[in-house]
C-alpha cells in the first residue's frame, strides 16, 4: 500500500474516507498506527441490512418532486388572526 507518506504536520488532525473498495482490516490496522480518524463504508450486507432495516428511514418510492415546507409548531394560538 502505498498511503503512509500522507500528511504528517505537527498537530495536524489527519482524516481519511473510503468506499467499500477500501474496507481492509490491513488497512485499518495501518490507518490506526499512523494516527488517523477514518471511515470508511462497508461492503453490502444483505443480513446487516435485514438487521438494521428498522433503522432505516428512506422512503418506499421516488421522493415528491415539490419540496417539504412547513412551520414548527409554536404552542398555543390563543391570540392570533390570520
Amino acid at each position: 500500500m502505498h498511503f503512509a507518506g500522507s500528511v504528517r504536520c505537527g498537530g495536524w488532525t489527519k482524516f481519511f474516507r473510503g468506499d467499500a473498495a477500501f474496507a481492509n482490516p490491513a488497512l485499518y490496522r495501518l490507518l490506526e498506527k499512523e494516527g488517523y480518524h477514518y471511515a470508511i463504508r462497508i461492503k453490502v450486507n444483505a443480513v446487516l441490512e435485514r438487521e438494521i432495516e428498522h433503522l432505516l428511514t428512506r422512503p418506499v418510492g421516488r421522493p415528491s418532486r415539490r419540496p417539504n415546507v412547513g412551520r414548527p409548531s409554536s404552542g398555543s394560538r390563543k391570540g392570533r388572526t390570520r
